[in-house]
């Protein structure tokens, strides 16, 4: 009895073994065929790390840089009988600005994080943590009512308020080796003081000017590495305004992050 156990054992060892390398043939020659018929260098180990789905939800509770002198325009009243709003509580927001409210409009709830000291100039590092509706506004403009329909962070009163963005999912498909080049240095950790995590944010100077695009794929060089020397983490672009992007790290090979640290444009998305 144990002869035959042992018989059917080594028999399923011997058809795994070849499966297993039937499929590293067919991935190898699959890799080479692609590398000959297109100009495009597809990383496929890199694809298959790095690519996948960026939600909605990290998007839209990003970090940003405001590179205006006046982003916000409006401030959230604090609530009169508790100590922080729910999600469809009715809060109110005291308008500021040029800007015109009008019913139905999605407007994000705003906080100031700190001011980030960057080439002799200080911008404001604010970060979103919600959205509301405006359902009524005053006669007088001077209070508007609007539904929480989301929040990431908890809403007390005294957040700012800006024009929504649309935050839509991002599909990261794949992966090719980017043919334009871009370097930039890291203006701020969104953390800052915190050891770098997956998930985590930062800053980099380097926008939509110099045509950076969501899901560009960025490679951390310490700032005293040599010539690019020592990776210290890879970051994907979830966020880009004129002259700064935001980026969400999705892999860590040193804990360190710090302003001044270079940054190279290595992968974007391919095209199908």
């Amino acid at each position: 009895m144990r002869s035959k156990i042992y018989t059917y054992e080594l028999r399923a060892r011997r058809v795994a073994v070849n499966i297993a390398l039937c499929v590293y043939a067919a991935t190898i020659l699959f890799s080479v065929n692609a590398w000959a018929g297109s100009e495009e260098v597809v990383d496929y180990v890199a694809s298959e790390r790095l690519s996948g789905v960026l939600s909605g939800q990290l998007i839209a509770s990003k970090a940003f840089l405001c590179e205006q002198s006046n982003c916000e325009v409006g401030t959230v009243l604090r609530p009169s009988d508790r100590s922080m709003y729910q999600k469809f509580d009715m809060l109110r927001i005291r308008p500021g600005g040029q800007y015109k409210f009008t019913v139905g409009d999605t407007v994000d709830i705003v906080e100031r994080l700190r001011n980030v000291s960057f080439r002799r100039t200080k911008y404001p590092l604010l970060r979103v943590n919600g959205q509301v509706v405006v359902r009524s506004i005053d006669r007088d403009n001077a209070i508007v009512n609007a539904e929480l329909i989301h929040y990431w962070k908890p809403i007390s009163g005294r957040e700012l308020v800006m024009p929504s963005q649309s935050y839509q999912k991002i599909e990261i498909p794949r992966l090719i080796s980017a043919a334009q080049k871009l370097e930039g240095v890291v203006v701020t950790h969104v953390e800052d003081g915190v050891v770098p995590y997956l998930k985590d944010l930062f800053i980099v100077d380097i926008g939509k000017n110099s045509g950076i695009r969501i899901g560009d794929v960025f490679t951390v060089f310490g700032s005293d590495s040599g010539d690019f020397g020592e990776e210290f983490l890879v970051g994907t672009v979830i966020n880009s305004s004129s002259s700064f992007s935001t980026l969400v790290i999705n892999k860590i090979h040193q804990s360190s992050l710090s302003q001044g640290d270079r940054v190279v444009l290595t992968m974007r998305i391919g095209e199908e």
